[in-house]
């Protein structure tokens, strides 16, 4: 049964299965990664950082393409959830 607007929980969202890391595989080669579906900056460690800055910094244009996770950055979350929660306020008036 869908959630009534604003009540969904945004943040379960925020983080997929791997568990916020990214990492080589065994092989070295292949690299994970999650990406904001938003805004589509890539966490690293505990931090959100732009995309460009990454492919930079792991040279993934001179390896095997990055796997990528889809998952929703914490300030995507709270703006969903402030616009969610602004809508509910129109609605209520």
């Amino acid at each position: 049964m869908p959630y009534p607007l604003g009540t969904a929980k945004v943040s379960a969202l925020a983080y997929p299965a791997t568990g916020g890391r990214h990492e080589r595989s065994a092989d070295g080669q292949m690299i994970d990664l999650i990406v904001c579906s938003i805004c589509l900056r890539v966490r690293r460690d505990s931090e959100w950082q732009d995309a460009e800055r990454v492919v930079r910094e792991i040279s993934s244009y001179d390896r095997e393409l990055p796997r990528l996770h889809a998952a929703v950055c914490d300030a995507c979350v709270e703006a969903i959830s402030r616009r969610r929660a602004s809508r509910q306020d129109a609605v209520a008036a």
